[in-house]
């Protein structure tokens, strides 16, 4: 018998196969990153204001303690709020809310505070938030900030030197800028980040998202400039903004500061015995 020879390159696929191969694997790899990429860019915005409307079991009739209030930004958006006045207050607390929700949800915190600290409180939906109109941008949730102030200052006629922030995630963002613009001489701020683009980047490493951006909320670039007290929280466990995060921005702080590690906290959870008892040594502090 005579034993028959394979050649050895009939079983081997060709070159211009495996290229061919490749580039399509390769071609469809980057055609599936850019439509990521631009999707991502398209509802940048709705990823960072997921809008809720107000809930219309929201009530506050006779013998609530929170008020609602209107006022209107510099630039013309007509903006809803919730008032809690009391007639000697200790400090009138501004409640600058995170990106979901809307100010109606934190109707009992805002009671909480004004019950806690015998003080008066103001918490603002920010434009597109609620009943408050508009579109959010970056810039709009800063001039609603500021809207919320002015209404204490003008209308209340409160000194800002008695003025307290308390602000969450990127509320924080914005309070810190609007502590440093009027000289705010308190502020909180819970489970927030060094700007926007750092957390996107830790969720989104393969995009280019710090150059892409249009929100950017640079509380790391800000910080060093606050002069006032500041009173800093953050969840061990915050599956959004990581507590390494949380410490590169309380490291930036130049002024007198204080930072409270909530153990197994996440991004949501609420604050603490102990975080409450340092708010109140702070009102001590700053404004008996």
């Amino acid at each position: 018998m005579t034993a028959t020879k394979t050649n050895s390159n009939q079983h081997r696929i060709p070159w211009a196969t495996v290229w061919t191969i490749s580039w399509k694997t390769s071609r469809c790899l980057i055609i599936a990153y850019v439509v990521v990429l631009a999707l991502l860019l398209v509802f940048e915005k709705q990823l960072v204001y997921p809008l809720e409307l107000w809930d219309p079991q929201v009530r506050f009739g006779e013998g609530s303690s929170l008020q609602e209030v209107h006022f209107s930004a510099s630039d013309g958006t007509k903006l809803h709020a919730l008032y809690g006045q009391r007639d000697h207050p200790r400090v009138v607390i501004l409640y600058l809310h995170g990106n979901g929700g809307n100010i109606g949800h934190r109707a009992g915190l805002l009671r909480f505070l004004s019950s806690q600290y015998d003080a008066s409180v103001l918490g603002v939906s920010y434009r597109g938030y609620g009943k408050s109109e508009g579109q959010p941008t970056e810039n709009g949730l800063s001039l609603d900030a500021e809207a919320a102030l002015e209404y204490l200052l003008e209308k209340e006629r409160v000194d800002v030197d008695r003025i307290l922030i308390v602000s969450r995630s990127m509320g924080a963002a914005v309070g810190l800028k609007l502590a440093i613009d009027y000289s705010v001489p308190a502020l909180c701020i819970e489970s927030t980040f060094t700007s926007l683009p750092d957390v996107a980047a830790r969720h989104y490493p393969w995009f280019p998202v710090r150059l892409l951006m249009k929100n950017q909320f640079p509380s790391l670039s800000r910080i060093s400039r606050y002069r006032g007290r500041l009173l800093q929280s953050h969840g061990s466990q915050d599956e959004l903004v990581p507590l390494s995060m949380a410490q590169e921005l309380y490291d930036a702080a130049t002024c007198y500061k204080e930072f409270r590690v909530i153990s197994n906290g996440t991004h949501n959870s609420p604050q603490s015995g102990q975080y409450y008892s340092l708010v109140d040594a702070l009102i001590t502090q700053v404004y008996d």
